[in-house]
Parts: structure tokens; sequence; C-alpha cells
């Protein structure tokens, strides 16, 4: 899970049509978030404007939680 966290966040991260210096795209790669085996994640993950934070919803052992800088929040009856 936690490569198609990585995978999102270059995707929504860059900046369209930017380009650096060299002339090269300004695309950047980078780990976000890992999320646990046990965790499902019930909503999409979601990234700042200028995408360096991922925050997404999870449920783990009967719990909902929205989890933000790789930190999960107070328990949630729902979601």
């Amino acid at each position: 899970m936690a490569i198609l966290v990585a995978a999102a966040a270059v995707f929504f991260a860059a900046p369209t049509g930017r380009q650096d210096s060299s002339g090269g795209s300004a695309f950047e790669s980078r780990l976000l978030a890992t999320v646990p085996e046990d965790v499902n994640v019930i909503v999409p993950p979601a990234f700042s404007r200028h995408g360096r934070c991922v925050a997404y919803a999870a449920r783990a052992k009967g719990e909902d939680r929205i989890v933000r800088y790789g930190r999960p929040g107070p328990p949630y009856e729902f979601i």
C-alpha cells in the first residue's frame, strides 16, 4: 500500500507544465506515508496543495480514524 500512496503523491504533488532549470520535469518522488498491513484505507488519500502532506481515513480493529502526517487521530464511530 505504501507504493500506491507514494505513486499518487508524485502525480498530485507536481505542478503541471513546470520545468526545472535543466529543462527536465519538476516532478519529485517522495514517500509521504506507509499504510500498515492491518489497516484498511476507507477514503482515498488527499494531498496538500504543496504535495508534502497526505491524509486518509482508515479502519483498523473496528475503529475509524483520520491519519495525517503519518499519525492517527482520535477514533470515530463512523467515517
